[in-house]
Parts: C-alpha cells; sequence; structure tokens
C-alpha cells in the first residue's frame, strides 16, 4: 500500500528541519534527509524542487509555530505583564532554538545570491511581519500605534529576537530575560 503524499510530505519536512538543526544549511544533504525520513531522494524530488524550497517549506513550518508559541507567551502574561511573559518566552526560545536560528542565518546569507530564493524568503518572512503586528497591536502604544508604527515595531521585534539570538549562542551568559525585556519594553513603550 502506499503513503500517501501528505505523509511522505511531512516525513521529508521533519526530517529535514532535524538535519537542518543537527547540520546547518549547507551540509544537510537530500540524501541524508531522504534517509533521515526513511525515503528516497526522488521522494523528496518529488514534493520539492530541491534544498532551497525544502528549506523555505519548512522555514513556513517553523514560523507557523513561532506565531502560535508567541501567541501562548502573550497569553501566559494576559493576567500580568505581558512584556515580561513574552521576554522569558523569547528568552527561552533563544536557547532552544538556537540550531534553527544558525541554520537560518546561513541560509538568509545563501539566499542573498539568487533572486529567486531571497523572494521566498522575503515573502515567508512578510507573513511572519504580518503575524507579529496582529501580536503587538494591543501592546504597542497602548494599543493605540499606527500602521506605520506597528510594521516598524514587527521588523524590529523579529530583529530582536534574531540579534540576541545570535548574542545568546555566542556567550548565554550574557543574554537573558532581563535583557530581553529592557529591550522590549524601550521598543514597545
Amino acid at each position: 500500500m502506499r503513503t500517501p503524499r501528505p505523509q511522505i510530505r511531512e516525513a521529508v519536512l521533519t526530517a529535514a528541519e532535524r538535519q537542518f538543526r543537527a547540520q546547518g544549511f549547507r551540509a544537510a544533504s537530500l540524501e541524508e534527509i531522504a534517509r533521515d525520513a526513511g525515503l528516497t531522494k526522488g521522494a523528496v524530488y518529488s514534493n520539492f524542487r530541491g534544498k532551497d524550497a525544502l528549506f523555505i517549506a519548512v522555514l513556513e513550518r517553523h514560523v507557523a509555530g513561532a506565531i502560535v508559541r508567541y501567541q501562548s507567551g502573550l497569553d501566559a502574561g494576559a493576567e500580568t505583564d505581558r512584556i515580561d511573559a513574552l521576554a522569558a518566552f523569547l528568552a527561552q526560545a533563544a536557547i532552544d532554538d538556537a540550531p534553527w536560528s544558525a541554520a537560518f542565518a546561513e541560509f538568509a546569507l545563501h539566499a542573498t545570491r539568487s533572486p529567486e530564493v531571497s523572494q521566498a524568503l522575503a515573502d515567508v518572512r512578510g507573513r511572519l511581519r504580518r503575524e507579529v503586528i496582529e501580536l503587538l497591536r494591543p501592546i504597542v502604544d497602548g494599543g493605540a500605534a499606527s500602521d506605520v508604527r506597528l510594521e516598524h515595531a514587527a521588523i524590529l521585534f523579529v530583529a530582536l529576537g534574531n540579534g540576541l539570538t545570535l548574542e545568546s549562542m555566542s556567550d548565554r551568559s550574557r543574554v537573558d530575560k532581563a535583557l530581553y525585556k529592557e529591550a522590549l519594553e524601550r521598543l514597545l513603550a
């Protein structure tokens, strides 16, 4: 009995994320990803045009999960300080997602060499920013921020998370919840 295509796609995405986290973007190969998924390289190619397209698909899935986790971080702080709850979430995510962040940084540099890949990455990041805008809308400027202010806050929020995560990877002792909270308070006040 043949495995349904959605199950194959899901197996490839799961294996690819594991390999990208473990090996980085460049070092991960489609052969290793296929082997990890228990499939052939042909099964990978029947679902994705190549490694760039596969990484973009993993990134889309990762972004969707991050939005859910961001929302959970905000919801956890609904009764108390939402910025404090979000800072705690981001500080923990910097530790948990460090291998993914390294692979993403590597891919982002790779994407600058291909207009098509760069555009695909920009599209995914644009969707992330739109989601972050909605998460930040009730917080920024006490809920009274303009659309331009929210767009800027979302870009800075994502950049803050990326930058502090990279800093944390090089020296975890220098980046903690208090630093995230200070940065978020300055950004969102």
